[in-house]
C-alpha cells in the first residue's frame, strides 16, 4: 500500500524497515488486503501526497468499512482472537529469506473457497503467529529471527536511545535533529517545542 501511495505522488518509498514505515505499520496494520486497492485510490484522488501518511490510509479505511458494511466482521472469534486472519510467514525456497502473508481465518470469514486451519498451514511449513501474541507481528518476527518485519541483527530502539521491548522505540526526534532543521522543516513537525 505504501509503495502504490508513494508511487502515485513520485516520491521515493522510505525503507520497510524504517521508524517512519514501522510507526504507520503499527497504526494500519488491521486493514485487510481486500481494501488496499480503494484505500490507494482515495489517496490517489487528492492533489498531493499527505503529509501524515497513516492517517489518510485510516481515513480512507474508515470509508470503505461505510462503503461496504457486509464484509465486515462482527463476531467474537476464539480461533483467531477477533482479528479475522493469522499472521503467518513463509520461507522463499531460492533466497531462503521470510516472508510474511496474512491468512484469513476460516472459523468467523466467508469465502467461497475453503479457508486453511492455523494447523493446515502449519503442516505446509508456514510460520503462525499465536493468537494474543505479546508484542504483536513485529515482536514475533524478532523473537523467531525471522526477518522479513524486523531486520536480522538489529537493536531495538532509535538513535541514541536504545529501549526494553516492553516500551517499545522512543519515536521522538533527537534533539541534535531538531536544532539541525530549516524553518521549513520545523513547520512541519507537529509539537516540537524548539530553544
Amino acid at each position: 500500500m505504501m509503495r502504490n501511495v508513494y508511487a502515485v505522488f513520485n516520491k521515493p518509498v522510505p525503507p520497510d524497515s524504517s521508524p517512519f514505515v514501522m510507526s504507520v505499520w503499527e497504526r494500519v496494520n488491521h486493514v485487510p488486503d481486500e481494501a488496499v486497492p480503494y484505500i490507494v485510490n482515495q489517496i490517489a484522488d487528492e492533489e498531493k501526497m499527505p503529509q501524515n501518511v497513516g492517517r489518510a490510509i485510516l481515513r480512507a479505511w474508515e470509508s470503505w468499512q461505510v462503503n461496504n458494511p457486509g464484509k465486515m466482521v462482527h463476531i467474537n472469534c476464539d480461533v483467531c482472537g477477533n482479528e479475522g486472519f493469522f499472521w503467518c510467514w513463509k520461507q522463499d525456497e531460492k533466497t531462503g529469506k521470510y516472508q510474511h502473508f496474512l491468512s484469513p481465518c476460516p472459523s468467523c470469514r466467508k469465502s467461497d473457497y475453503p479457508l486453511p486451519s492455523m494447523r493446515d498451514l502449519r503442516e505446509r511449513g508456514i510460520v503462525v503467529m499465536p493468537v494474543g501474541y505479546t508484542g504483536g507481528p513485529v515482536q514475533f518476527d524478532r523473537d523467531s529471527e525471522l526477518g522479513a518485519l524486523w531486520p536480522l541483527g538489529t537493536q531495538e530502539g532509535v538513535g541514541r536511545h536504545l529501549v526494553s521491548a516492553s516500551k517499545g522505540p522512543d519515536m521522538r526526534l533527537d534533539p541534535r535533529r531538531l536544532r539541525a532543521m530549516s524553518e521549513a522543516e520545523r513547520a512541519d513537525v507537529a509539537g516540537a517545542r524548539y530553544a
